[in-house]
């Protein structure tokens, strides 16, 4: 505080200083604007140690500490249009276009509309004035309306009619998805889902084509070159070195050297496991983590394809879905309780399900997949572009292995990691690809099921949970000793894949 010439509270608070203690926060928050980063909140916490071991945790945080959050900062504009952006699945997100005003630091001119239900229900028109935010300090977002001053012929949004029914980049006909609150555009080769299937498929998390980004993608589907990622393998070297990324009035060749190295990366690539294909396919709900569980229980893609794994995950889920009141029908309920646990234990004996032990309700058996991880996936490979996709990696020589299915006697098996702060001798990559090649679970938060939580340089808030929680915490020399006995248990199968 003093680095920055901000007031300091260090002092002992009591009963009577909680006014104090608000205009403390209060005051920071007027202060917050001038500091060299970005802020949302403030923490007030116990320093004195004893006095924390005395107040304790709750089940979620410590008792010790508390956490405000400050209101984001808003700005009043006008609204002069809204545009529809068209994604790598077709989706249609609708986008404000703004006149540009300082909002936190930087000057906004587009914000996020979400979908149409949620411009009708905030009633968002073209012309209004808008009331905008970043959403958690990041994201600009159109949060309410000035009704005043609206221009009498301004039409509620309607996306069917904003659009003519057709889709903004190609032009071919659009659909209201039932299953979400979005309009699709239906046309499976529109070119604004082929660049960003074409992105997504170069990833880091996919086959990492570093030099594939955003303008060569966009150039080669302008140019014709490419209209799905598979195509990459049938590009002709002196046609990508020629590709022109800038205009014709001022050209910019992509060049020899450049395609050299992409043609390498994408032999390289070949040999990647399943996981890293599967992330690429780019299949909804399926990001790097989901991507290495399924790798990990297929061997390769058809086995994926028409994986039993998925289809008994699908049949446990119908079960609970269709399974009685136990109050109501105990036989029903006994014989569907009977199957699902049958279906639940063969799927823990492949390393796919395994007992919840939630505080206060019966245990059952927790999947590793939700039930839409589980949809999608097997959507997928039903689908026409999904099998097109298997014969063409089929006919490119491209089989890319997983681990084959059962991993309930690999070292880490059944355990679940949680990383926070940083790691000294690794990224964060690294560390999750070395858990998971070892038959662990990386997870994003910390519950009781939570095995490790490792702990680095710099830990959050995510330490303080698993402390509350009893769970096991773990610095980087133990981690790293975990790591090196369970890779020297598997013979070395643990070492992270290429």
């Amino acid at each position: 505080f003093r680095k920055w010439g901000l007031p300091t509270h260090r002092r002992t608070w009591t009963a009577g200083d909680a006014g104090a203690l608000w205009r403390a926060i209060e005051e920071l928050d007027a202060s917050r604007a001038g500091l060299p980063f970005e802020t949302d909140g403030a923490v007030v916490k116990l320093d004195d140690v004893a006095q924390r071991d005395r107040v304790g945790y709750t089940a979620r945080a410590p008792s010790w500490a508390m956490a405000y959050k400050y209101e984001p900062e808003t700005a009043v504009t006008r609204l002069t249009a809204i545009t529809v952006q068209v994604g790598r699945t077709g989706l249609l997100t609708p986008v404000a276009e703004l006149e540009p005003v300082t909002l936190a630091g930087s000057v906004i001119s587009r914000a996020t509309l979400h979908n149409e239900d949620e411009i009708r229900r905030k009633d968002i028109r073209v012309g209004d004035r808008v009331a905008i935010k970043k959403a958690g300090e990041v994201i600009p977002a159109v949060v309410a309306v000035c009704p005043e001053g609206r221009a009498p012929d301004a039409a509620p949004f309607d996306m069917a009619r904003h659009l003519g029914g057709r889709c903004p980049e190609c032009g071919g006909p659009i659909a209201r998805d039932p299953q979400y609150v979005a309009w699709r555009c239906e046309n499976p080769q529109c070119p604004a889902q082929s660049v960003r299937r074409l992105r997504y498929f170069a990833m880091r998390e996919g086959l990492d084509l570093q030099m594939l980004g955003d303008v060569v993608a966009e150039a080669l589907v302008d140019r014709g070159l490419i209209r799905e990622p598979l195509d990459l393998y049938g590009l002709d070297p002196a046609l990508l070195g020629a590709l022109n990324l800038g205009s014709e009035a001022e050209p910019r060749m992509f060049g020899r050297k450049n395609a050299e190295k992409l043609l390498q990366a994408l032999e390289a690539a070949r040999t990647l496991p399943l996981a890293r294909w599967i992330c690429a396919l780019g299949i909804p709900e399926v990001g790097e983590s989901t991507a290495w569980e399924l790798g990990r229980l297929h061997r390769d893609l058809p086995h994926l394809a028409a994986s039993p794994l998925l289809r008994a995950m699908k049949r446990v889920t119908a079960l609970a879905a269709a399974r009685p009141r136990k109050n109501e029908d105990p036989e029903g309920y006994a014989a569907a309780q009977a199957a699902i646990e049958a279906l639940g234990r063969e799927l823990a004996d492949q390393g796919a399900a395994r007992m919840s032990a939630a505080r206060g309700k019966a245990q059952e058996w927790r999947l590793l997949f939700g039930p839409k991880v589980v949809d999608n996936v097997i959507a997928y490979f039903e689908s026409p572009a999904g099998r097109a996709v298997l014969e063409r990696l089929d006919a490119l020589g491209i089989r890319p292995r997983g681990g084959g299915g059962a991993a309930t006697d690999a070292p880490l098996a059944g355990q679940t990691f949680v990383l926070t702060g940083s790691l000294s001798g690794m990224d964060r990559e690294t560390a999750s690809a070395r858990i998971r090649a070892a038959g662990g679970v990386v997870s994003a938060s910390v519950s009781k099921q939570t095995g490790f939580v490792v702990a680095g340089e710099n830990a959050g808030t995510k330490l303080d949970k698993a402390r509350s929680l009893g769970v096991r915490v773990l610095d980087e020399a133990a981690f790293r000793a975990l790591l090196e006995s369970a890779e020297a248990a598997s013979g070395g199968a643990a070492a992270p894949p290429p």
